[in-house]
């Protein structure tokens, strides 16, 4: 079975609303509403945890930038950000192309995107709260092996900086610091300075 995205991607006639070498956003022809945006990879890629650390960050970010676009162009009241990955709903009905949907939503869309809840009896929560904290700690202590060796990609020793850019200094926590200098630290700001 061909991929609807690659081939959506690979012809010339879409309208395509931001491209780089390895990201392309397109208006969607057939979205939830209109103004719809789908992100893709270039590449075929069916899950956003086989990109390498570049990569995701590469997705994510321009995800973002869309989003504000389609915010700022269209004016809506809110966005939705829904990243589909794998094949949830069969070979027949999902090209398994990784995809961010960037939804503009105003009030009266009438776009009902509310799954109903499920709930779990204690002993589930218990087995599915281990599940994930075994997996986040092995998460953790790959990152942590990266971050103590402080080496870039290309094995260079770098810096280590702090979630404002700046180099860290030893003994200090960064929002310490930050508080000493006078600075209060805003979260909205910590991760609009990430923002290239």
């Amino acid at each position: 079975m061909t991929c609807k995205a690659c081939e959506l991607i690979e012809n010339k006639e879409t309208l395509k609303v931001y491209e780089d070498d390895t990201i392309v956003a397109v208006l969607a022809s057939k979205g939830w509403v209109k103004g719809q945006v789908d992100v893709f990879t270039k590449k075929h890629e069916t899950e956003i945890t086989k990109l390498d650390d570049e990569g995701m960050t590469h997705f994510l970010q321009t995800s973002a930038h869309v989003a504000s676009a389609v915010f700022e162009a269209l004016g809506p009241q809110g966005t939705n950000v829904i990243i589909n990955e794998g094949n949830i709903l069969g070979e027949e009905n999902n090209d398994n192309h990784l995809c961010a949907h960037i939804v503009p939503r105003k009030f009266e869309d009438n776009l009902n995107l509310m799954w109903k809840p499920k709930t779990m009896d204690d002993e589930e929560k218990d087995k599915v709260l281990e599940k994930l904290k075994d997996k986040a700690f092995a998460l953790d202590q790959k990152k942590g092996k990266k971050e103590e060796k402080g080496e870039n990609r290309e094995g260079k020793e770098v810096a280590q900086q702090d979630e404002y850019g700046h180099e860290k200094k030893e003994g200090k926590d960064s929002h310490e610091a930050h508080e000493q200098k006078g600075e209060k630290v805003d979260y909205r700001l910590k991760h609009l300075m990430r923002i290239p």
